[in-house]
């Protein structure tokens, strides 16, 4: 028998992890997305968020503020094409 390694049975995501990739979401945005801007969530985390409500609405929980902040500048600059990765 042979030997298949340690990541043999393991998804994609946990192989990931073993080889020290980070998981990236891919978040697509509305038609015509608005303002963004930095908001505190509840349990003190940071999170960039839309001025829009409904359908429109974009919430983005973030790391801290300094990724909070990239994201932000990015979107608000225009730097995308419908989607972001964070």
């Amino acid at each position: 028998m042979r030997d298949i390694g340690i990541g043999a049975f393991a998804t994609s995501t946990e192989r990931a992890c073993m080889e020290g990739l980070s998981i990236m979401a891919k978040i697509r945005l509305p038609a015509d997305p608005g303002r963004f801007k930095i908001a505190k969530a509840s349990a003190g985390n940071y999170m960039v968020r839309n001025d829009r409500t409904g359908k429109n609405e974009v919430i983005i929980p973030c790391r801290d503020r300094d990724q909070a902040e990239d994201i932000c500048k990015r979107l608000n600059e225009g730097a995308h094409s419908g989607e972001i990765w964070v």
